[in-house]
C-alpha cells in the first residue's frame, strides 16, 4: 500500500482552524473560501482531506525538521585533536555521511580551509 503524506508547513494553526470552521459552517464552495482568507486552493483542499482522515498535525505539535546527528562538544573535541582531517576521515569516524560532516560544520560555523603557505607545503607568496 502506498502513502502520500502533505505536510503543510507554511500557515499558522490559527488561520488554519479559521479557514476550516468557516468552511464547516458558510456552506461555500472551496475556491470562494480559499479567496476569502487568501490562501490556494490545494491548501484548503489539503487541509480538509487530512482532517477527513484524522490526521491532520498542528504546527505545534509537529517535531523539529532537523536533528543533529553529529555531536557539537564531540565533533569539535575531534576537530581540536585532528586539525588536518579530511571530511572522509570525520565521517568514517563518527560512522555518518559526508555531507554531515559538512552541514555540521556549516551549523557550527568552523572552516576548513587548511593555509598551505604557513604550513610550508602549499606555495609560497612571492
Amino acid at each position: 500500500m502506498l502513502y502520500c503524506i502533505i505536510m503543510t508547513y507554511g500557515y499558522s494553526d490559527d488561520l488554519r482552524n479559521s479557514c476550516l470552521s468557516y468552511y464547516d459552517k458558510s456552506g461555500q464552495p472551496q475556491k470562494e473560501v480559499a479567496l476569502m482568507f487568501g490562501i490556494g486552493l490545494k491548501t484548503l483542499s489539503n487541509w480538509i482531506r487530512l482532517r477527513k482522515q484524522g490526521s491532520a498535525p498542528l504546527r505545534s505539535n509537529q517535531k523539529a525538521r532537523h536533528c543533529p546527528k553529529l555531536d557539537e562538544h564531540s565533533l569539535r573535541s575531534y576537530i581540536a585533536d585532528n586539525p588536518d582531517a579530511y571530511l572522509q576521515e570525520i565521517a568514517e569516524y563518527f560512522d555518518v555521511s559526508i555531507p554531515a560532516v559538512h552541514y555540521a560544520f556549516k551549523r557550527l560555523g568552523i572552516t576548513r580551509k587548511k593555509n598551505h603557505a604557513l604550513r610550508g607545503t602549499g606555495r609560497s607568496k612571492a
